[in-house]
């Protein structure tokens, strides 16, 4: 899988229904911007035209599995993804732009800014 992310330009998030979106997280290892709907868990890391593309949602609506799981599914336009991905593919600074975005994004979030904080909070 890490070969398929740096072998990558964009990633694009096909679901109508995640849990984690940890593969958002793992294009992001990789500095991959992300093309996803706007629904979460995808909206609460990809900031639209800072690090990805979150395309509309047309519709909402409730997927029960077998009596047992209701799922949530947030439907969008095929050819608005299509857009987005095209948009992004065919723009190489905008995707250099993403990047560095990317980059910024996880220094805020390593461990070396978090964990002094962390020991702060507990002494």
């Amino acid at each position: 899988m890490n070969a398929l992310y740096k072998l990558c330009g964009v990633y694009v998030q096909p679901s109508y229904s995640e849990g984690f979106g940890l593969t958002t997280l793992e294009a992001f290892r990789f500095d991959k911007p992300v093309i996803a709907a706007d629904a979460p868990p995808f909206n609460e890391v990809v900031r639209h035209k800072e690090n990805g593309i979150l395309v509309p949602v047309r519709k909402t609506t409730w997927l029960n599995y077998a009596d047992l799981v209701l799922f949530k599914m947030h439907k969008y336009q095929a050819r608005d993804l299509a857009s987005a991905t095209l948009e992004l593919i065919s723009d190489p600074d905008k995707v250099a732009t993403m990047q560095e975005s990317i980059r910024k994004e996880k220094y805020d979030w390593s461990i070396h800014k978090l964990y002094p904080k962390l020991l702060d909070y507990f002494t």
